[in-house]
C-alpha cells in the first residue's frame, strides 16, 4: 500500500505514511490538512488532492476519527470540503458528502442486523 501510494499519487515516504497513519487510527492528521492545502503539485498524479480529500471525508466520518477532538475534526472537514469545491465544484462535493454519509449510515445498519442480540 506504502508503495502504491508513493508510485500512484506520487507522494512522499513520509507523506505516503502519514495518509496510511491517518486512514487507520487517525494520527498524523497535521500532515493531511497540510496536504490538503499545499497539493496539488506537479509531481504529483491531477487526481491526488480529490482522493485524499475524499479518504480524509470518509476518515471522519467513521469511528476511527473519534481519537481526534471536535477542532481537529473540524478543520479538516473544512480542508478536504475546500479542496474538493476547487477541483470538481460545490455541487459535486455536496453530493459527494451525501453519498458517504448514506454509505456509512448503511453500513451500521448492516453491522447492526449481522450482530447477535
Amino acid at each position: 500500500m506504502l508503495s502504491s501510494l508513493q508510485q500512484s499519487y506520487g507522494l512522499s515516504a513520509s507523506d505516503a505514511k502519514a495518509v496510511l497513519a491517518f486512514r487507520r487510527r487517525a494520527e498524523r492528521s497535521s500532515t493531511i490538512q497540510r496536504l490538503l492545502q499545499v497539493l496539488p503539485l506537479p509531481e504529483h498524479h491531477p487526481h491526488t488532492l480529490c482522493h485524499l480529500a475524499i479518504l480524509c471525508l470518509e476518515t471522519l466520518t467513521l469511528r476511527q476519527a473519534a481519537r481526534l477532538d471536535e477542532e481537529q475534526h473540524q478543520e479538516l472537514r473544512r480542508a478536504a470540503i475546500a479542496a474538493l469545491h476547487g477541483q470538481i465544484g460545490a455541487l459535486a462535493t455536496e453530493q459527494l458528502c451525501q453519498q458517504l454519509h448514506r454509505a456509512v449510515h448503511r453500513r451500521e445498519q448492516l453491522s447492526r442486523s449481522l450482530t447477535p442480540a
